[in-house]
């Protein structure tokens, strides 16, 4: 005779094989997404759960940019923030002289300059040496009434320290210099068809003071305001009895424009 299956058994036995059947139709939970920081160099996950990084950690990835860097980094790129060491500088302006008696016929001079300018790197010190020419002609009245016609020069080579200042954040530099300067100066008159001219030579002090802007990094456009003086001069010893005393001392204002390299 068969036997019949005990009837709690074989119920425990249907349960069980549907719980395996249930259990293998379960779909696992995702986990949340991770927070992303969104930043210039692309998204960055920012792990906030129990391993969070730190905020030192977060300041040392190189790939997360921190509030206020990115502007930083733009102000850094709109200009340039390290000067060449070295420039060559092209100056054009008008000389006023202080005493006329040496060019009675002449009120201001044109002038025209080259300097060269090195500055050591990670300072404001540096030193410059420089040529600067001014010519003009004019005329005037002589003693007898008569028509001097004048033309004159003056030539100045120059040398001195330099200081270069960066005016906070900006492009905008402030350049100073003084030093020695030695001065010739020519002379050349011509009355009623009678030419004559001479020359002299004097040492002179010269400073000057300039505002540059950077236009790019090899390229600087300023304004230059510069004095010489303690120069003294004679001219024409063997034509005029005295001969004619006075000085080139003067006041120079100059467009600049300075090659970096």
């Amino acid at each position: 005779m068969r036997s019949r299956p005990h009837v709690p058994t074989l119920v425990l036995s249907v349960a069980g094989a549907l719980l395996s059947a249930c259990g293998s139709l379960v779909v696992p939970l995702a986990d949340p997404p991770a927070q992303q920081w969104e930043t210039p160099r692309g998204v960055v996950p920012l792990d906030t759960g129990a391993g969070a990084a730190s905020g030192q950690d977060v300041d040392r990835n190189p790939y997360v940019v921190r509030p206020g860097q990115e502007r930083a980094e733009r102000d850094e790129d709109r200009g340039p923030r390290t000067k060449s060491s070295s420039s060559f500088v092209l100056t054009l302006g008008s000389r006023g002289i202080d005493e006329p008696e040496l060019f009675p016929g002449i009120d201001s001079k044109l002038a025209i300059g080259s300097e060269f300018a090195w500055t050591a790197p990670g300072s404001v010190f540096g030193f410059e040496i420089g040529l600067t020419i001014s010519v003009a002609d004019g005329e005037f009245l002589n003693g007898l009434s008569q028509v001097v016609e004048e033309t004159s020069g003056i030539f100045e080579f120059y040398f001195g320290p330099r200081l270069d200042f960066e005016l906070g954040s900006s492009r905008f530099h402030l350049v100073l210099g003084a030093g020695p300067s030695f001065v010739t100066v020519t002379d050349e008159r011509t009355v009623t068809g009678l030419r004559v001219e001479s020359d002299d030579d004097s040492l002179g002090l010269y400073g000057h003071a300039g505002l540059f802007y950077d236009a790019s990094e090899e390229i600087q456009l300023g304004l230059d305001l510069r004095v010489l003086g303690g120069t003294e001069f004679e001219l024409y010893q063997d034509i005029f009895a005295p001969p004619l005393e006075g000085s080139a001392d003067s006041s120079q204002l100059a467009l600049a424009v300075a090659i970096r390299f």
